[in-house]
């Protein structure tokens, strides 16, 4: 059996990490022929996902959105054999941009409002317009009963949709590194991931300030999108302003091997989370 794998390949993100664990485990088994998301449409690989006896792809919208085109819709049509698609993000409105389903007026002024909606926000009109064509999927993949629920919501048949737990990797076992004795040293608190706007961070600075024992603070993970580094500094500008540089680090992008390391040095894991459909590095 032959499976084309689509995912974020050459991504540093959870989804690319995700899509290479799966696919090492799955190519002991069968025959794993993976593609970079935005590979699968190009020319070059048509006959190879036609050698495919199924297809895979690990759903994220932003991945399937160039300027005004619908790469995911362009997949589709190239795709041959039965589809699977897992979605990592559920929600019934995404987080951090105003609803579409709050938007108000009669007649030609909401149906206004809704197409200027449209198209200030590419990303979440194409992921509406993917759910109701049911991505074109024999099934589609979830990680949790609640996100079953949503997508069933949003119109999809229960029936195409399969829950599979999120998959968890057993870190190595590794020789203890020495440590102080806790009462000789600070309590070591951390967080892994991307900065993101899904974090309460304000609720963090909060909680380091109030807490009496001596601390220190690790966010294991840096910026995935250059238009996070504003928020990126100005959690340094808060840093700086408390005085906190000696026991407040962002380490920046980390292998997964040292991430792993720094998650086993924290005595308390603050998953100060707004909104968050799934994580891999908190089940880690």
């Amino acid at each position: 059996m032959r499976v084309g794998w689509i995912y974020p390949r050459d991504n540093r993100c959870g989804i690319a990490l995700y899509g290479r664990r799966y696919t090492e485990a799955l190519a002991k088994l069968i025959d794993v022929f993976s593609l970079d998301a935005s590979e699968a449409v190009s020319p070059g690989s048509r006959e190879s996902v036609r050698k495919c006896d199924l297809v895979h792809v690990q759903y994220e919208p932003a991945h399937f959105v160039r300027g005004g085109r619908d790469l995911y819709r362009a997949l589709r049509a190239r795709i041959p054999r039965p589809l699977i698609v897992t979605l990592h993000e559920v929600y019934h409105e995404f987080p951090g941009v105003f609803p579409r389903s709050a938007i108000r007026g009669r007649g030609p002024v909401r149906w206004l409002r809704e197409r200027l909606y449209d198209l200030r926000h590419p990303v979440h009109t194409r992921y509406r317009k993917h759910v109701h064509a049911r991505f074109g999927a024999q099934r589609i993949v979830v990680h949790y009963p609640y996100q079953k629920g949503i997508v069933v919501d949003q119109g999809i048949p229960s029936g195409m949709v399969e829950i599979i737990p999120h998959p968890t990797v057993t870190p190595p076992a590794r020789n203890p590194v020495p440590r102080e004795r806790p009462d000789r040293r600070p309590l070591h608190f951390g967080c892994t991931g991307f900065i993101n706007a899904n974090y309460d961070y304000e609720l963090l600075f909060n909680t380091l300030q109030a807490i009496e024992k001596p601390w220190r603070f690790t966010w294991i993970g840096g910026i995935r999108r250059e238009e996070d580094r504003v928020l990126l500094e100005r959690i340094e500008q808060v840093v700086r302003a408390r005085q906190w540089e000696d026991k407040f680090s962002v380490t920046g992008w980390v292998p997964d091997g040292e991430q792993m390391d720094r998650l086993a040095d924290i005595d308390v894991y603050l998953a100060l989370f707004v909104n968050r459909s799934t994580s891999g590095s908190l089940l880690m």
